[in-house]
């Protein structure tokens, strides 16, 4: 798969031969390594199709998606006025911690139990946007988590907690990228579930577009 961004829709050139391409955008703190499995083994069954994955912060990629420049965007919200969508798996808002952490004595959490803890964000994007995204399924409107910005990424932060210097916030289908002697539990929170979906332009779509649509929706479960 390539990693720059790629054209998107219909078969076209891509300057070195005739491959058609695939621009695909992902949320990729919420989406990456789930994702990821889906488009390598969509790539293994169609390596005449090379795809170019964009990942970014929320709010760019309905517009990119709109604009155009975008295939495909997979990303956590509801269903869009104008596009065609499918929940392809639901997330679960955790929290990560020490694995000798008081908290890990628990199976769940709430909300009101990570107020006294000092929280790790990344100041980079996207990974800053995640947590924002996170904390604000399980937090009341207007209320926030105590918060420590450090410009580090997502596996250095796991690095300070592992070492005990606060907690942070993950989505449970990023499990590959939780660190050594770190452990995860689930928020207990109204909005600690959500959709993850995947949003496109054309309903008749052209392949190979209707194709990594197939693939991705294959065997779905509403709770998978």
């Amino acid at each position: 798969m390539q990693g720059a961004p790629a054209a998107p829709g219909d078969p076209i050139p891509n300057g070195h031969d005739d491959r058609p391409l695939l621009a695909i955008g992902c949320f990729a703190s919420i989406c990456g390594d789930r994702l990821a499995e889906e488009l390598l083994a969509f790539s293994r069954e169609y390596p005449q199709v090379d795809i170019g994955v964009r990942e970014m912060a929320r709010g760019p990629l309905l517009p990119a998606l709109r604009a155009g420049d975008l295939a495909l965007a997979v990303l956590p919200g509801p269903e869009e006025a104008g596009l065609c969508s499918v929940e392809l798996w639901q997330g679960q808002v955790m929290a990560a911690m020490p694995i000798d952490h008081p908290l890990a004595r628990r199976t769940a959490l709430r909300a009101a139990d990570l107020a006294a803890e000092p929280m790790l964000v990344s100041r980079q994007e996207p990974d800053g946007d995640m947590h924002r995204f996170l904390a604000g399924r399980i937090l009341p409107q207007g209320s926030a988590l105590h918060a420590a910005i450090l410009d580090l990424d997502p596996p250095r932060i796991q690095e300070r907690v592992a070492a005990g210097e606060g907690l942070t916030l993950v989505c449970d289908r990023n499990g590959a990228s939780i660190g050594r002697d770190v452990t995860t539990r689930p928020i207990d929170a109204p909005g600690a579930r959500f959709a993850v979906r995947a949003f496109w332009r054309n309903a008749a779509s052209n392949w190979p577009l209707s194709a990594l649509i197939e693939r991705l929706t294959a065997g779905r479960r509403p709770d998978r």
